[in-house]
């Protein structure tokens, strides 16, 4: 029995030691997977184009720095061509069900679970992706993958709305194909009913090719952005991701790359732009990406160029 109990004793030290060196050993594995992800991420991001870039069919991409006056960092634009044969634009489909006379609701439904972007591009294995709407609640401590939310402005998917928010103004396509920016908001009933894809904006600070500063966002500080924009009559597609830039810098570097009719949609740490699979010369995961798990985003799907 003396015997016995002095091994148990002997043995509860020996016993720490090894719980303590799992946990060196977990931890250290946390800080080399941490700092692993980090150089990886830094690895992704994209590089500067002295002009636009072929990188799929119909879809081009163009990188260039911010000027220091308008912010720092880099300005990621992609331009697609959304009338190119094989291309599909698509935006997230809801995790729960979109309502019934969604335009008779003035504030929308829960509709998705959070993910977490690089997730979501892996998961689909889109082209491009980048992020919508805002959604609610928005809090940081509820901002966690799999929690339940809702889009804040307008959306329609696959002919289909979620709410007509009082405060967004639509950027939508018809069955015809064409793209619409409203410069009115609500969304009318008519709309969100003829629309096969709407995505809700913020204030339309682009329109006609010219700048108008009484819709831009208000904040003049230079943060992350994401702007979506359109040239109808060349049916293009403009999708710009700014990592620091004020809201006069982004018009007026979206205006230089081509955009007619634009406007800003969730940004800060929401902002996200990613490329896919087979882009030429650019490897999947690059882009432009922040901390936010996200609600809403769009999908481009084409064809890799010949």
């Amino acid at each position: 029995m003396v015997l016995s109990r002095k091994t148990s004793s002997s043995s509860q030290p020996e016993q720490k030691r090894r719980w303590q060196r799992w946990l060196i050993g977990l931890g250290a594995g946390s800080i080399m997977l941490g700092v692993g992800a980090i150089i990886g991420l830094k690895s992704l991001q994209p590089t500067l184009t002295e002009d636009w870039q072929p990188i799929y069919e119909g879809v081009d991409l163009l990188v260039t720095k911010i000027p220091t006056n308008f912010g720092k960092g880099k300005m990621m634009a992609v331009r697609i061509k959304w009338d190119t044969p094989g291309l599909e634009m698509k935006h997230r489909t809801p995790d729960f069900p979109l309502p019934d006379n969604a335009w008779e609701k003035s504030s929308g439904d829960r509709l998705f679970k959070l993910e977490i972007a690089d997730w979501a591009l892996r998961r689909h294995n889109p082209s491009i992706f980048v992020n919508t709407t805002r959604y609610t609640p928005h809090q940081i401590w509820r901002s966690f993958p799999g929690n339940s939310v809702t889009t804040l402005e307008s959306l329609v998917i696959d002919g289909q709305a979620s709410h007509q928010h009082q405060h967004s103004y639509l950027l939508w396509w018809d069955q015809s194909g064409n793209a619409h920016m409203e410069m009115s908001k609500p969304p009318t009933p008519g709309i969100l009913q003829s629309a096969v894809l709407g995505i809700g904006v913020q204030g339309v600070s682009i329109y006609g090719g010219r700048a108008r500063p009484g819709a831009m966002s208000g904040f003049a500080d230079p943060i992350p952005r994401t702007f979506m924009g359109i040239d109808n009559e060349k049916k293009e597609l403009y999708l710009i991701a700014f990592e620091e830039i004020t809201d006069a810098g982004m018009v007026e570097m979206a205006i230089a790359a081509g955009v007619q009719d634009g406007a800003m949609v969730d940004s800060g740490d929401a902002t996200h732009l990613l490329i896919g699979k087979n882009a030429k010369n650019i490897a999947p995961h690059t882009g432009i990406r922040n901390r936010r798990p996200l609600a809403g985003y769009l999908m481009i799907f084409a064809e890799p160029t010949q």
